[in-house]
């Protein structure tokens, strides 16, 4: 199995959201920096925002 593929399957869930910490880790792993997660109460969606720069 490739890299690509263990990261897939250890971040998709189907049927289940993905807990912050592990998206927070998915991007870090995928070259994502300075991540910054946006409450609902802040951009007026129902779910949290997470905004993150490539480097």
């Amino acid at each position: 199995m490739s890299n690509t593929q263990h990261f897939y399957d250890d971040f998709v869930d189907h049927d289940h959201t993905i807990r912050r910490d592990k998206l927070t880790s998915g991007l870090e792993w995928s070259g994502f920096a300075h991540s910054t997660w946006l409450p609902p109460e802040q951009t007026g969606f129902f779910q949290p925002i997470v905004v993150a720069y490539k480097q």
